[in-house]
Formats: C-alpha cells, structure tokens, sequence
C-alpha cells in the first residue's frame, strides 16, 4: 500500500492494516503457536475494518462501539449496503 494512501485511511483502517501486516508475518514464522495466534489478529482486523466502515458511512462512535458481537456487526453492515457474497459470508 502506497504511504499517501495508507495515511488518507481512517485510524480504524490503519489499525486493521497493521494487525493484518502482523498476521502474515507471524504467518511467516511457521509455527503453530505463531499461526494461532495469527488467526487471532485477522479476526481482529475484520471486526475493526467492519467498525470502520460503519464509522465511514456516517455511524456515530457511540453506535458503533456498542455492537456487541461479529454476527450484529456483520449485519449491520449489510443492512447499510455492505455486499458480501455468499461464499465470503460461510467461508
């Protein structure tokens, strides 16, 4: 990612980017406590970039904040015009 693009993102987006970039490098450390806990960070990225772009349509923080799980947060996503596929969504 290009440093004018990353620094035009929205904190949350930094955030999920980092932690994916931390992910694939434990990733690359090849054992099974590093890929567990790899595992770990992309969940959290995917949690955090759906948050973001919540914030990004016009969600307030406080709404945002007090989604409590995945499964709500995936679904308000979608009922504000996130598309996801059905293959994305069972995967």
């Amino acid at each position: 990612m290009a440093i004018n693009a990353f620094l035009k993102l929205i904190p949350e987006e930094r955030e999920a980017v980092d932690n994916f970039a931390f992910a694939q490098s434990l990733i690359n450390r090849g054992g099974d406590v590093e890929r567990r806990f790899a595992l770990i960070c992309m969940d959290s990225s995917i949690e955090i970039v759906l948050r973001a772009y919540l914030l990004k349509i016009g969600l307030t923080r406080d709404k945002v904040e007090a989604i409590p799980t995945i499964h709500v947060l995936l679904t308000e996503c979608e009922s504000r015009g996130l598309e996801l596929d059905k293959q994305t969504k069972t995967c």
